[in-house]
């Protein structure tokens, strides 16, 4: 089967073991494992980022769902998806311990020392990373980047530097990248690396006008789309106080106003959230769900082009007895790949699967039975 081509026993292991530990594929697994969410991930491709974000255009997502229904997967495969088109991605989990959405602060750091891009079959993390790596294979127009809006003059400044050897040659590096990862960096430590006009790191005030500088220079330089994934993974949202999620709310409006507006160009940034977030936070802000348009959509009108959609409209196998007979036919196909009799193998899989399922009410099975099915899978390739 063409989906399994490249796969070998050893790789199919590797990829599986993780599912099978907590129900969760990565972005190399997501794809192995992945039934009915072909067509929209064809959509994604040709309308969002073929026709809208890699002309430089910018949009927003919101994908909601139960716990366990399949967010963080649907995130993955468009991971995935973003690094075949050499796209710079970056992949948040946003909960209440690590990063959460109000400390916009952070979650810009976060964005700068996590971004990725494939560059000259290589894999750069960072900002800074990117921004070297670049000039060093005499990638990216620097002009472009000159002419690019900067909210944040000084930010840019330094990505320019970073991005030109010639200009890098004649400074030392560290100072430049911690400034780039939002690392506080004084003036005058940048003065004795030889770096002129940089200043102001990031902060909390300046934290919008830095992610936006970013994300701007970045898509100039390259001509590249950028995909920011955000993973809401613990109900941090339905915990917030009124307060907290008025702050949430509003951030999340003005980087929806970024995308719209064109401040944040060759960008497309995706929510995966629990089902309750838009009706929470537009309660708390009605201007956010404004601006998602989450009036109305309830139903079969609701189509791919809305910015909420729900997670069962996305996987073509919104039956529980049909996604069950896909995943265990794509395991069973798996068994057979790598040599084993997948078909007779076949009836133990339903068998694992079913109990899965029956163990969670409600649409939440999917992590559950994958998790299951990639356990019973690896225990079969090794018999």
């Amino acid at each position: 089967m063409g989906a399994l081509e490249g796969y070998d026993a050893r790789r199919i292991r590797t990829l599986l073991m993780p599912v099978a530990q907590n129900g969760i594929c990565g972005p190399d697994s997501a794809p192995l494992l992945d039934v009915g969410t072909q067509q929209y991930l064809k959509f994604f491709e040709e309308e969002i980022l073929g026709n809208l974000v890699l002309s430089g255009g910018a949009t927003v997502r919101v994908f909601e769902g139960a716990y366990g229904a399949g967010k963080t997967h649907l995130l993955k495969l468009v991971e995935n998806l973003g690094h075949q088109y050499d796209c710079a991605v970056v992949y948040a989990q946003l909960n209440n311990h690590a990063l959460q959405i109000e400390d916009w602060r952070a979650v810009t750091a976060y964005i700068l020392t996590n971004l990725e891009m494939d560059i000259e079959g290589q894999r750069a993390r960072s900002l800074p990373a990117i921004l070297a790596r670049l000039g060093n294979c005499g990638k990216g127009d620097l002009n472009r980047l000159r002419e690019a809006p900067a909210p944040h003059a000084s930010f840019k400044t330094a990505m320019e530097i970073m991005a030109d050897v010639s200009k890098r040659k004649r400074v030392k590096m560290a100072p430049l990248e911690l400034f780039l990862s939002g690392e506080k960096v004084r003036v005058g430590d940048l003065r004795e690396a030889g770096i002129q006009g940089v200043k102001n790191p990031l902060s909390a005030r300046n934290c919008e006008q830095v992610l936006h500088t970013a994300l701007a220079g970045l898509h100039a330089l390259t001509g590249s789309a950028i995909l920011l994934l955000f993973d809401e993974t613990d109900r941090a949202f339905a915990k917030y106080d009124t307060r907290r999620v008025h702050i949430a709310a509003n951030l999340m409006r003005r980087f929806i106003d970024s995308c719209m507006s064109g401040e944040l160009p060759g960008t497309v940034a995706v929510f995966a959230v629990l089902q309750d977030f838009v009706q929470t936070c537009g309660l708390a802000y009605p201007a956010l769900g404004q601006r998602l348009h989450t009036d109305g959509l309830d139903g079969a009108a609701a189509s791919w082009r809305t910015p909420v959609l729900p997670l069962e409209r996305v996987n073509e196998l919104e039956d529980e007895e049909d996604f069950l007979d896909a995943a265990v036919g794509r395991c069973s196909e798996i068994l057979s790949h790598v040599g084993r009799d997948g078909e007779r193998c076949r009836a133990i899989l339903k068998q694992i699967g079913e109990a899965a399922v029956e163990s969670q009410a409600g649409s939440g099975y999917r992590r559950t039975l994958m998790k299951a099915l990639a356990l019973r899978t690896l225990q079969l390739m090794q018999n």
